[in-house]
């Protein structure tokens, strides 16, 4: 598979989903996020907000990342987001993503980040379902609710969008260089 024209798209990298066990996907995205810095691949964060009334609260009771410090950029990765999409649901495909996209000519959606199971399984899922081809970073995510949701985002990412789109870190510099 041939990476063409690459984005890392960093999924909500934020103080509300980093607990004990999402915290250990850190030095990987900053590894990651270094060694597309180095290898001039752009970068782009992603923020999410939970708004009043939303879907996550209404539907599901869900009422957490609402205002700061919980909607910060968690502090390592404040000085490398050039660009930071702000959203208020899980996919990175917002109106402000898709025209950076259509500008840029971007083919291939490198992401990591949290969490495995629902925002970065559902980025991956839009780029696939746009033609695109998205590579999940599997060291470079977690879930903050426990590896054993991790485990299970890769397993359906694997069904969603191919086995050969999840690799690890030094799978994916390999690929690069």
């Amino acid at each position: 598979m041939e990476v063409r024209n690459p984005v890392l798209v960093v999924v909500d990298m934020q103080n509300g989903f980093l607990n004990e066990h999402s915290e250990s996907a850190i030095p990987f995205v900053v590894r990651l996020v270094k060694e597309c810095a180095k290898r001039k691949v752009p970068v782009v964060f992603t923020a999410f907000r939970n708004e009043p009334d939303s879907p996550f609260e209404r539907l599901i009771g869900w009422d957490n990342v609402r205002q700061k410090p919980e909607t910060d950029l968690y502090e390592a990765f404040q000085s490398y987001a050039e660009v930071l999409i702000e959203k208020s649901y899980y996919t990175a495909f917002t109106d402000e993503f898709d025209s950076l996209l259509r500008d840029r000519g971007w083919m291939t959606i490198l992401i990591c980040g949290v969490t495995t199971e629902s925002c970065v399984l559902k980025t991956a899922v839009d780029a696939f379902e746009r033609d695109l081809v998205p590579i999940v970073i599997s060291d470079a995510c977690s879930s903050d609710l426990g590896s054993e949701m991790h485990r299970i985002g890769l397993a359906i990412l694997e069904v969603l969008i191919g086995k050969k789109q999840i690799m690890t870190i030094d799978e994916l510099l390999a690929k690069l260089n």
